[in-house]
């Protein structure tokens, strides 16, 4: 008799929280073991898995791509109910939808196990408006919420009722499930669901008696209630908006001037509410301060006056945030390249929605503490992370040096999330790294688009021109973007003056279009062959280089599409008094009195860079009175040498590449019906990243935890730490260049392949390298497949012979995979580009 498995969570509710993870595209088995042999591997491990374990091997079977069909087809019949369940999993990946249906209805059998039978009914649910005869499939499970006598099961089967028909008589039977039943686990069962299916409201008392658990229904409980928070808001900011809008066409309607009360710059808008919500919380509220404390009861206001400012702009767009003071100050430090206290990572929202590590840097509390690309932070000091915008997240990871702050992380591969303690440190952003890479390439990793990116860059070209570099080729990979300008100063070093490289459309700022200038002169490199590197990272300012330089057929980009993002924000500063720094209304030039508002100085070229006006530095005259008017005098609380005030970051513009065409995503419709996102730039070289996937990724976590593997790292550096330094660098792609290997990958008893081990083992050595040398070992052509294929385009491009230079013989007649296309393209005439 088999084991009973543990009683899992609800499969919609994970796979709404972005645990469940869709299979990944088809991969190539490594170590010479061909698909067909890792296949039937999978498939016997698949045979031996309950619980979990079987999500884990079907994204591995999905992973090996086609090859798994027949397997999976061979030891179907015979296979314990877990099994089938994880087969069928891998065959909705596989798109063999047909077996994958008749397998999941046939797993609802009374006679099979109840989890197996209750993630059968949750499958469906999911996947039931894809497959055929949809209508069958209700019937089918109509029957057996009709017929089955466990509870638990009747409510999944309501779920994927509810799922595939959108009916509500089905979430009113989960709903009063959730009412009757005695058993407190299978009430907050039916709260999760509930809540999954759209209806939090009804669910919110038991989410919130859970959520502080520390477990997966705890953590689940949790995001479900910040989305439905994030909604609220957003649907609250709509009607209001609208109640507004309607207002003032009936007062513009009937002649009436702007029914604004006093102080109010918005027509037809009335604060009352506010102000009496305000005092409403300071006469009742049992948080809020008493009289007593001076100052206390004030500035108690000006905070909450802040989050309601936060909650004004929440659902505009991704991008759109309020800035208080040291939030803004922040903002401006890092896109200056000043320093801050923080945890030194670049980060992004990631395609699911959720707040991710992009990359850390090099020597920061991110770098020791290994934190991955690809990371999820889900909560910051138990603050959690969904729906919030990104800025306000940045500000909860900022502090102090020498402060700690502890971050839940969640990693591909682990089985639940961990906290990590991370001691910030003062971060100053690097923008360039560069190196020189065999055969007289040029590679140049670009972090940011700060205000220093094109001063950095034009000094690494000057360096790669006294080491007699012939091509260059330039990693905007995960580069999220940052200033526009820098974008048109980089495109500048590489393209002749006048060049359009962006333009910018918007409904209330005029357009403009930015071209090319003249700058400093980088000698042959301004028409040397140029390779760009990019990636679904690729965001922003990065789109704007690299889709000029394609378009002007100065570069070939490489990789895979980028993330497109087609908008650009200006930030808009709220000089509002208590909020900002203390600051004198002076009357100007052209005033008669006092204007109530704070008045900046007129804009100027700053071309010494110290922040203020030289007196040969050019200036736009405002007010047309001949000379340069400064800002009004304010009291620098902090010393900074700036006015600090409250701001809006706000969406303005779209922008436009030199042909016309936003890479800006949108939501589009595929053949199937899905809406899926689609926008970016396409590369004209597609090139598939081949890091390991599938199962492999936790086969890999697991190893590089194992004490065997940092004592066999260690061992290598302590007895031959210049050997050490030269694997790191290139071990020719040879596992018998490592001391003692054979030895090693045996004792580590792992299903991983020799080259599987070598790979786990290579970014070791490198991070241990890097921390060594003092600064990021670059471009590892031994493994990074994208930057191995732009090292050939270069070189052709060069006249250089590949095979001359020993590091490249390797690559010589490699396949490179492209990404897989989408078996669900946008229907035609709706992709979303060009727009």
């Amino acid at each position: 008799m088999s084991r009973r498995a543990p009683r899992l969570l609800p499969a919609a509710a994970l796979l709404a929280a972005g645990l469940l993870l869709a299979p990944p595209p088809a991969a190539p088995a490594d170590g010479g073991e061909t698909p067909g042999e890792a296949a039937r591997e999978a498939a016997e491990q698949m045979l031996a898995a309950e619980g979990p374990r079987v999500w884990q091997q079907a994204e591995r079977l999905a992973g090996l791509g086609p090859e798994s069909v027949p397997v999976i087809r061979e030891k179907l019949a015979a296979a314990p109910p877990w099994a089938r369940l994880g087969f069928a999993r891998a065959l909705l990946g596989l798109k063999e939808t047909e077996l994958a249906r008749s397998t999941l209805l046939a797993l609802l059998d009374p006679s099979l196990p109840s989890d197996v039978r209750v993630f059968a009914a949750d499958q469906l649910g999911i996947s039931g408006n894809s497959l055929s005869e949809p209508k069958a499939i209700v019937e089918r499970i109509t029957r057996l919420q009709a017929e089955e006598l466990d509870p638990r099961l009747r409510i999944h089967a309501w779920r994927a009722l509810y799922g595939i028909t959108k009916e509500n008589a089905w979430r009113r039977q989960i709903e009063e499930a959730m009412k009757s039943t005695e058993d407190p686990n299978l009430r907050t069962e039916a709260a999760l669901l509930l809540a999954d299916a759209g209806f939090v409201d009804a669910a919110k008392p038991l989410l919130k008696a859970v959520k502080d658990e520390p477990s997966e229904r705890g953590r689940l409980a949790r995001t479900l209630l910040d989305r439905a928070t994030m909604e609220e808001n957003a649907m609250a900011l709509r009607n209001e908006v609208g109640r507004l809008r309607k207002e003032a066409e009936k007062a513009a309607a009937a002649g009436a001037p702007g029914a604004a009360p006093a102080g109010s710059g918005v027509p037809g808008f009335d604060t009352s509410l506010l102000e009496e919500i305000l005092a409403t919380l300071l006469e009742a509220a049992d948080a809020a301060p008493g009289g007593r404390e001076p100052g206390a009861r004030e500035k108690w206001v000006r905070e909450r006056l802040e989050g309601a400012a936060h909650g004004i702009v929440t659902g505009i767009d991704p991008h759109t945030a309020f800035f208080d003071l040291k939030e803004r100050d922040d903002w401006i430090k890092g896109i200056q390249g000043e320093s801050y206290g923080g945890i030194g990572a670049y980060v992004e929202i990631d395609a699911d929605g959720w707040f991710s590590i992009k990359r850390p840097m090099f020597g920061s509390p991110a770098w020791d503490a290994e934190l991955r690309p690809g990371d999820r932070v889900l909560e910051i000091d138990g603050w959690a992370t969904s729906g919030e915008a990104i800025d306000v997240i940045i500000s909860r990871l900022k502090g102090p040096a020498g402060t700690d702050v502890v971050i839940k992380v969640h990693r591909k591969g682990w089985v639940e999330a961990r906290n990590m303690t991370l001691r910030r440190a003062q971060i100053t952003v690097p923008s360039t790294w560069s190196a020189v890479l065999p055969g007289d390439i040029g590679y140049v990793l670009l972090e940011d688009f700060s205000a220093r990116a094109t001063e950095e860059v034009t000094r690494a070209l000057a360096g790669f021109r006294e080491a007699g570099v012939k091509a260059v080729v330039m990693d905007l990979r995960w580069n999220g973007g940052g200033l526009l300008d820098q974008a048109v100063g980089l495109a500048s070093l590489f393209l002749p003056p006048g060049k359009t490289v962006v333009s910018t459309k918007g409904r209330t700022y005029r357009g403009y279009t930015k071209a090319t200038e003249k700058v400093a002169d980088v000698g042959a490199l301004a028409k040397a062959p140029l390779v760009v590197l990019v990636n679904g990272g690729s965001a922003s300012a990065s789109e704007i280089l690299a889709g000029a330089l394609q378009q002007h057929g100065r570069a070939k980009l490489v990789g895979e599409r980028t993330f497109g993002k087609g908008s650009v924000q200006v930030v808009l500063p709220l000089p509002v008094m208590p909020f900002c720094e203390p600051w004198t209304d002076t009357v100007r030039d052209g005033e008669r009195a006092r204007n109530g508002r704070y008045d900046f100085a007129e804009d100027f070229d700053d071309l010494d860079g110290d922040g203020k006006r030289g007196p040969q530095e050019p200036f736009f005259d405002r007010n047309q009175n001949g000379r340069f008017d400064d800002a009004e005098p304010y009291e620098d609380r902090n010393g900074n040498g700036r006015f600090d005030s409250p701001a809006v970051k706000v969406t303005v513009y779209k922008y436009h590449l030199p042909d016309g065409t936003s890479p800006e995503r949108v939501r589009v419709k595929t053949a199937r019906g899905r809406e899926i996102w689609r926008g970016g730039i396409e590369p004209d070289i597609a090139v598939k990243d081949e890091i390991p996937e599938g199962w492999k990724v936790e086969a890999a976590v697991l190893l590089a935890e194992n004490p065997l593997f940092k004592a066999y790292v260690d061992r290598l550096f302590e007895t031959d730490r210049a050997g050490a330094l030269a694997l790191a660098e290139a071990d020719g792609g040879d596992v018998a260049s490592y001391p003692g290997f054979a030895e090693f990958h045996a004792s580590l008893g792992t299903p991983l392949t020799p080259m599987d081990v070598r790979w786990i083992l290579r970014t070791r050595l490198r991070l241990r390298a890097s921390d060594l040398r003092g600064a990021p070992l670059l471009a590892d052509w031994e493994l990074d497949s994208q930057l191995q294929r732009a090292i050939l385009r270069a070189l052709e491009e060069a006249g250089t012979d590949p095979a001359a230079i020993p590091q490249y013989r390797s690559l010589l007649g490699k396949v490179f995979e492209a990404p897989p296309a989408d078996a669900d393209p946008p229907l035609p005439g709706n992709g979303g580009e060009g727009k």
